[in-house]
């Protein structure tokens, strides 16, 4: 994983992708609920989580859509900032620096 000097995170192989995908996933389970756009960032997080569980669990190790892992990452991220706030969003990313690269 490659981390800039503004902490965003970038991950490089296909394990980090992955891991990358549940760590954010697992972050928003932890930021309080929107009352507006709640569904909107529900969607979000349900889409990469059936996206990356399989994986991450250790259910499937082949096949994965790393293209969509990577897009539903991206737009988990982007819901949270959109109704969150974007403090919650770089917790949700990572890029509040508790991530260790």
């Amino acid at each position: 994983m490659t981390v800039t000097e503004t902490g965003v995170i970038t991950p490089e192989t296909y394990a980090e992708v992955v891991a990358y995908g549940w760590e954010v996933y697992r972050r928003t389970q932890q930021i309080p609920w929107p009352v507006a756009g709640g569904g909107e960032v529900m969607k979000a997080q349900s889409r990469l989580w059936h996206l990356v569980e399989p994986y991450a669990s250790g259910r499937k190790f082949y096949g994965a859509d790393f293209a969509a892992i990577q897009r539903a990452t991206g737009d988990l991220i982007a819901a949270v900032k959109r109704y969150c706030g974007d403090a919650y969003a770089e917790f949700a990313s990572g890029q509040d620096g508790s991530v260790a690269a």
